[in-house]
């Protein structure tokens, strides 16, 4: 039954496949992301999932960061997750943390699949150490509002192992070009348990 339904909605998952080069333009981008949840059904099963993910983020400019992210699933509709990440290049320290909250829709009766679709709350920080020591230490912080786009598959077990793509678009420029960016996605893979 799953081979069936793969071949009937394969030619529509090919622009997912392209997504690094279609996701530079943020209409693209949005259109993609909500695309799947017009497939969707209804109920959700009714469980508890918590779990912490490690994956890779890319904000705009094709480079792949490391992140950690924790999530939850209450009640099988509720899709929480904070991400964290962040870099040091010399004396300059970036860290990102996001806050997202969605709405979980299976997909093609499926118990496995699921689109997410909600809000993103980014708070982004720079601080820069100057090599005088004498000189105070200069920091920027930014915060971002957003919409959250996901698609997910997820096993059905006590451990719940889960493979994710999470997309959130973000108003460019509205701190500054330095700490805002129009698009973070990312992959990631996560592992915890269900109650």
């Amino acid at each position: 039954m799953i081979l069936t339904h793969l071949k009937n909605w394969w030619p529509m998952c090919w622009p997912v496949l392209q997504l690094p080069h279609l996701l530079d333009r943020p209409l693209c981008s949005l259109i993609l992301a909500v695309f799947p949840a017009l497939f969707c059904t209804f109920p959700a099963q009714a469980d508890q999932v918590f779990s912490l993910a490690v994956g890779a983020i890319e904000e705009g400019d094709e480079r792949y960061r490391p992140e950690w992210i924790a999530r939850s699933l209450i009640n099988g509709r509720i899709y929480t997750e904070l991400h964290y990440y962040g870099r040091i290049q010399g004396r300059v320290r970036q860290a990102t943390q996001m806050l997202t909250f969605a709405y979980n829709y299976p997909m093609l009766k499926s118990k496995y699949i699921a689109a997410r679709v909600g809000l993103a709350l980014s708070r982004d920080e720079a601080v820069i150490r100057s090599a005088d020591p004498e000189l105070p230490t200069r920091s920027h912080e930014a915060y971002n509002f957003g919409a959250y786009f996901g698609l997910g598959v997820m096993s059905t077990s006590k451990l719940a192992i889960s493979l994710d793509w999470n997309n959130a678009q973000f108003f460019a420029g509205s701190s500054g070009i330095l700490l805002a960016t129009a698009r973070k996605q990312s992959l990631s893979l996560g592992v915890g348990w269900r109650i």
